[in-house]
């Protein structure tokens, strides 16, 4: 779908947007930052796919975005999106406009032109995720599908009515895994006394003629 991304200056940008329940975070392009001219910060990041997870790099993070449809007014804020250097998205599972009209329930669904993805909003935002309308074929088991959100329609399902098993098949989840970094350890250790105290009593432990354990104690000097 087609969206608008406010910039710090006020104005607007439009670029295309994915939404993705299936990814727990949102991301975007570096191009997208770029463009935007908003400031990141670095973190550490680990992204975990279906099979595999991708060792941890520092990746550049937009604290927020202000993100609205192109006929809606309403505007989402998204917080803590990622930015990477591109994203793996498959064009060619998108719908095209003569796909969708070829579906009568779907054929007053606008499907404005694009050309690549450069934002997608995952669960993290469920503001923008939320379906508030649903069309659906009133018969047809395998069709398409469309969700209005408050960002606009979009369309999913497959445009096929055969079934069959595919060579290629595309998933989109991705998971972010926080990296935890350890700076203080609050962690009680032994003092120099307490370890003292320890060695005599481990030197000195002996048994009694009747099996009972004797050990010195230790006692602090008093000044």
């Amino acid at each position: 779908m087609k969206v608008k991304i406010r910039k710090p200056d006020g104005e607007y940008i439009i670029t295309n947007a994915l939404i993705d329940s299936g990814s727990t975070n949102s991301f975007c392009t570096k191009a997208l930052v770029k463009q935007l001219g908003v400031k990141t910060y670095s973190v550490p990041l680990k992204l975990k796919t279906l099979e595999s997870v991708v060792n941890t790099r520092s990746t550049e993070v937009i604290s927020k975005l202000v993100v609205a449809g192109i006929h809606v007014d309403q505007e989402i804020e998204l917080t803590n999106v990622y930015a990477l250097d591109h994203l793996q998205i498959d064009q060619e599972n998108m719908p095209t406009v003569e796909e969708v009209k070829k579906w009568h329930h779907l054929d007053d669904i606008p499907l404005p032109a694009y050309d690549s993805i450069e934002l997608v909003i995952g669960q993290d935002c469920p503001d923008a995720v939320v379906p508030l309308e649903v069309r659906h074929h009133s018969t047809a088991r395998i069709a398409p599908y469309a969700v209005r959100t408050r960002l606009g329609w979009m369309i999913s399902g497959p445009f096929s009515t055969e079934s069959s098993l595919l060579s290629t098949a595309t998933v989109n989840y991705v998971s972010r895994i926080e990296e935890k970094v350890c700076l203080l350890d609050d962690r009680k250790h032994p003092s120099v006394c307490d370890k003292r105290a320890l060695d005599i009593m481990n030197s000195d432990a002996a048994i009694t003629p009747d099996d009972n354990y004797e050990i010195e104690i230790a006692l602090a000097q008093v000044h």
